[in-house]
């Protein structure tokens, strides 16, 4: 492939032939310089780098997470013998978003979304080693692929390059965003999980008795042991431990209505408001509920359906049952269908015989929807403990607290108004059935549905 420089001297012989008139001798001057300009061109060819001086490798994090930025890195190791210059191109997913790569001595191409990465002329000295990096978001969970990385290098006399493919596409995994237990774990071993927004609680109610300690003065007089505060001689309290190995199930709706955007407000990393889906932030809820319930001896496990079931994890303890909720769930995608909770329900209550806490992540669309959900939740309020997550949205409440009193403002405030009433009253229906309910935005879902398991466990009602 030729550069522009080799154009303008291979262009140089032609030119000369329009001084002919003027020099008889010109067409045996302009014929010569043409010549060496094609000698030139074919040895600075033969001495470019051949494909086998050269090796890349994309290096990454072993999986990437949604909504944030992350590094991707290209290593080339050369083992040409002179000076050469690079143009590197990565195909990335076309549904990522790119941000602009890094490297300090090279120009930087412009990128727009579902174009690949090009950088170049990148100087390279014989045995270097050459790492470029740049960032993607994806937008979506999921697995998608890389392809080929496209490698152009340079003569030394810059007059043609060879170009080299090579394959090392591969396929990478995008993740939820896990921020919030990573930021559990790290709080926990500190003892500050207030910091993450998580309530401390006592538990409440008889447990199974686990030490003697201190009277403090939020104690309950009834849990005063009397004998052993007669032999130590001062107040001491029956120290009780909640019970451990209850059962956790989320259920995760994956029907149409989960798919709209969750309008989450996007993290300080970003530039601009990243859409995420109501199933974004539900399966981030269902996993941070997973992650704690499994540090608290409990057994945790997951449903996923739309017309039909996707996925189901059997109640499980131990550390790599979260592991296994996340290589399930990861890649759950809502489906434009109508969900069925008939199929859905029929299949957990034949699964799951024990009484666990439910959790349902749905949404409510109308009266006849959720008269619908209540008629199939009616059979598991004798055996288990059923509560309702729904993602609200803080926009709509915006809206409708506006105060603007021009005639559009009023016809959508009025609107919103109606929309959250209507949306209040099915929320109050499910209630009056027997089903709790959590309506939050999507920025506290995770948290606020954490809270909400820890008070029912703490008040030892699942």
């Amino acid at each position: 492939m030729l550069t522009r420089r080799a154009l303008a001297l291979l262009l140089l012989g032609p030119v000369l032939l329009a001084f002919l008139d003027v020099w008889s001798g010109m067409g045996i001057v302009a014929a010569g310089v043409f010549g060496l300009a094609v000698l030139a061109v074919v040895v600075d060819l033969a001495l470019a780098p051949r494909a086998r001086a050269l090796s890349v490798t994309r290096a990454h994090e072993p999986y990437l997470t949604i909504g944030l930025s992350n590094d991707i890195g290209l290593r080339i190791e050369t083992r040409a013998t002179r000076p050469t210059q690079l143009i590197v191109r990565d195909e990335v997913p076309d549904e990522f978003e790119l941000r602009r790569p890094i490297l300090d001595s090279a120009d930087v191409w412009p990128i727009e979304p579902g174009e690949a990465v090009r950088r170049g002329p990148i100087p390279v000295r014989p045995g270097q080693t050459v790492t470029l990096r740049y960032r993607v978001i994806p937008p979506r969970r999921g697995d998608y692929g890389f392809g080929a990385v496209t490698i152009r290098a340079r003569g030394p006399l810059k007059l043609a390059s060879r170009q080299h493919r090579y394959a090392i596409g591969a396929t990478v995994k995008v993740f939820p965003n896990l921020l919030d237990t990573r930021k559990y774990d790290l709080l926990s071993r500190k003892g500050r999980l207030q910091e993450l927004g998580l309530r401390r609680r006592r538990a409440l109610g008889e447990g199974e008795f686990e030490s003697l300690r201190d009277y403090q003065i939020d104690d309950s007089p009834r849990r005063i042991d009397w004998r052993a505060t007669a032999r130590r001689g001062k107040l001491t309290v029956r120290q009780l431990q909640t019970e451990r190995s209850q059962n956790i199930v989320a259920v995760l709706d994956c029907g149409r209505l989960m798919d709209a955007p969750a309008w989450q407000e996007p993290p300080a990393t970003l530039r601009r408001r990243m859409e995420l889906r109501k199933l974004d932030a539900a399966v981030n809820a269902a996993l941070m509920l997973g992650f704690v319930a499994g540090q608290r001896g409990d057994r945790v496990g997951a449903l996923a359906f739309s017309d039909r079931v996707l996925k189901y994890i059997e109640p499980k303890t131990g550390r790599g049952q979260f592991y296994r909720l996340l290589n399930s769930l990861y890649d759950v995608q809502a489906e434009t269908i109508e969900s069925d909770y008939t199929r859905a329900f029929a299949y957990l209550s034949a699964q799951q015989r024990r009484r666990a806490l439910i959790v349902v992540f749905t949404d409510l669309s109308s009266g006849l929807a959720a008269r619908q959900l209540v008629a199939r939740l009616a059979p598991f309020k004798q055996r288990h403990l059923t509560l309702l997550v729904t993602i609200s949205d803080p926009s709509m409440v915006r809206l409708a607290q506006s105060t603007g009193s021009g005639e559009r403002e009023v016809h959508e405030r009025l609107a919103a108004q109606q929309m959250l009433e209507e949306r209040q009253r099915l929320l109050d229906f499910v209630a009056e059935n027997g089903i709790l309910t959590l309506d939050v935005p999507a920025d506290a879902l995770s948290i606020s549905v954490v809270n909400r398991y820890l008070d029912l466990k703490s008040r030892q009602v699942i």
